[in-house]
C-alpha cells in the first residue's frame, strides 16, 4: 500500500471517532492500563522523531466481519490513532530503520509499537490486542511502516 492510498483508506473507510466515542476508545482497548498505553503512545512518539512536538490525536476506528477457519463470522474492529498533521522522520537505531512518514504512516508505526509493550505489561489483555496488532498490520500497512516494525 502506497502513503497516499493509505491516506484515502484511512479517511474514506474508517470513522473519525469524536466526543464520547473518542474518549471510550482507550478504556474499551486497554482497562485499567489506559493512562499507561497513552502515556507510552505519546513517548514512543517523542522517542524516534525529533519533529514529534505533541498536539491533538486522531483515533479511527473500522469494523469489518471476520470469518474464521471454521467459516464462524464475528464482528471485529481495527482501531488506528492517527498523529497531529506533519511529516515525520522515524528513526530506530535497534532496527536501522530510517523512513519519513506522513502522519498516518506515523501514527500506525507508533500504534504498533505501543501495543507490542502493552503485550507485556498486560498479560489478561493480550489476545485483544493481538488481533488489533494483526488487523492494523494487515489492513492498513505500507512499506515504511512494515520497515519500521520489522
Amino acid at each position: 500500500m502506497t502513503s497516499e492510498l493509505l491516506k484515502q483508506t484511512i479517511e474514506n473507510d474508517f470513522e473519525n471517532l469524536q466526543g464520547k466515542k473518542k474518549l471510550n476508545v482507550l478504556p474499551h482497548l486497554f482497562g485499567s492500563g489506559m493512562m499507561r498505553a497513552e502515556n507510552y503512545l505519546f513517548a514512543l512518539a517523542q522517542e524516534y522523531s525529533e519533529q514529534y512536538t505533541g498536539g491533538l490525536w486522531e483515533y479511527r476506528k473500522k469494523e469489518f466481519i471476520a470469518v474464521d477457519d471454521e467459516g464462524n463470522e464475528s464482528k471485529k474492529a481495527v482501531y488506528v490513532f492517527i498523529a497531529p498533521e506533519g511529516n515525520y522522520k522515524f528513526i530506530n537505531t535497534n532496527n536501522y530503520c530510517s523512513e519519513e512518514m506522513n502522519h498516518h504512516e506515523f501514527g500506525i508505526t507508533i500504534t504498533l509499537y505501543m501495543l507490542q509493550y502493552m503485550f507485556e505489561v498486560d498479560s489478561s489483555k493480550t489476545d485483544a490486542l493481538v488481533d488489533l496488532y494483526y488487523g492494523i498490520k494487515d489492513n492498513v500497512c505500507t512499506t515504511a511502516i512494515y520497515k519500521a516494525i520489522d
